[in-house]
């Protein structure tokens, strides 16, 4: 992938609307837990 791809990626990439997506994941719990519960 050239510097040029990489730029077009970067102009059409919604950073706004990729938020709010991640916002909404997050509110719903739907996400992926990154973490494991300790067992102690």
């Amino acid at each position: 992938m050239g510097a040029e791809s990489i730029q077009k990626l970067i102009e059409n990439f919604d950073i706004d609307a990729e938020a709010e997506s991640l916002r909404e994941v997050i509110r719903s719990g739907k996400g992926r837990r990154s973490f494991a519960p300790s067992s102690a």
